[in-house]
């Protein structure tokens, strides 16, 4: 046989009793210091992306669809470009554009969003009121005013008369101007407290829909660091759980990044327990002897004194003891 090719066979068999639950354990392993330090520079990413940022275009905000998302273009608030793709090949995740995001940007992302939400819920509350007949309005501004037609009338010699709006009678008072600056003043402070609320109310939903894009921006540094067998398997947990925008296209999850991370952990872990189990039983069979001792005392009985070397095999051995039992049964 060629030695070469017994070199060849040898390796091959060591290759297949390569476990392959031990090497996704060694993959498992955290880095050295040298390594990491290795694959950053080999990245060559800067962390800088502001290059790809947009400024907001200050356009006006319609309302959101089913998903929370905009008419306009709400990806380019605070800076950043949150327009993600769905591309399987290039990711297909909320954190494919995300890489070297920063501290900064995602607090200015913060800020400029909250702005932009709340502008964007007073000028949807706003235009929901002003459709709305029975809410006072002049010349495009909410609330009522003194000379507003049910409440301030003028007789046959231009003389101003003030009404109630509530009851259609006339202010009687000592001073009925007063009287009926007084009711406007209570109607707007009440139309003013119904429309904080309801702005309230507009921008909290309004700030839990954008919730996930910001969401995804804080944890796109956690996401990075890992490697890429964790970031398979978080992956796989967060594809049930992805919120997509009318394009089809990913811009977060419905569910906590954190705790996901947290079950790919615990995931982590009991690889690495059974490999270790399987490596300690596989260490175990291996100490056991392989067979039966190749030597054997003289002192056991199986060689009679005086009969001899000791057998150099089990298979001597039994071959003398065969011997021993059919001279016995010639006797």
């Amino acid at each position: 046989m060629d030695p070469n090719n017994t070199e060849q066979i040898e390796n091959q068999e060591s290759a297949s009793e390569v476990d392959p639950w031990e090497a996704a354990f060694a993959a498992l392993e955290p880095k050295s210091e040298e390594s990491s330090e290795a694959d950053s520079s080999d990245t060559g990413d800067t962390g800088n992306s502001s290059s790809d940022s947009k400024e907001s275009d200050g356009q006006e905000v319609s309302n959101p669809d089913e998903n929370g998302n905009s008419d306009s273009n709400e990806n380019d608030a605070g800076g950043l470009d949150l327009d993600a793709g769905d591309d399987r090949e290039e990711g297909g995740n909320a954190f494919a554009d995300r890489k070297g995001i920063t501290e900064e940007q995602i607090r200015q992302y913060k800020t400029e969003s909250s702005e932009r939400i709340r502008n964007q819920a007073i000028d949807e509350i706003a235009k929901e009121f002003m459709k709305r007949d029975e809410v006072r309005k002049h010349n495009g501004t909410l609330g009522a005013t003194i000379n507003d037609p049910d409440i301030c009338k003028r007789d046959e010699d231009g003389v101003p008369r003030f009404y109630n709006p509530d009851t259609g009678r006339e202010f009687t008072g000592d001073n009925p101007r007063r009287q009926a600056q007084e009711w406007v003043d209570d109607y707007n402070a009440e139309l003013a407290r119904v429309f904080n609320d309801a702005c309230g109310k507009y921008e909290r939903y309004l700030t839990d829909q954008n919730a996930p894009r910001l969401a995804v921006l804080e944890f796109a540094p956690k996401y990075e660091a890992l490697d890429p067998i964790r970031k398979g398997m978080l992956d796989n947990v967060l594809e049930d759980y992805e919120l997509k925008d009318g394009s089809g296209k990913v811009f977060g999850y419905s569910c906590d990044l954190d705790k996901a991370l947290a079950l790919v952990e615990r995931q982590v872990e009991m690889i690495r327990s059974y490999a270790k189990q399987r490596k300690t039983e596989s260490k175990t069979i291996d100490d056991k002897p392989k067979g039966p001792a190749l030597d054997m005392k003289t002192s056991s009985g199986a060689v009679p004194s005086g009969g001899g070397a000791a057998p150099k095999s089990l298979a001597e051995a039994m071959e003398r003891l065969q011997d021993e039992q059919l001279s016995k049964l010639k006797k």
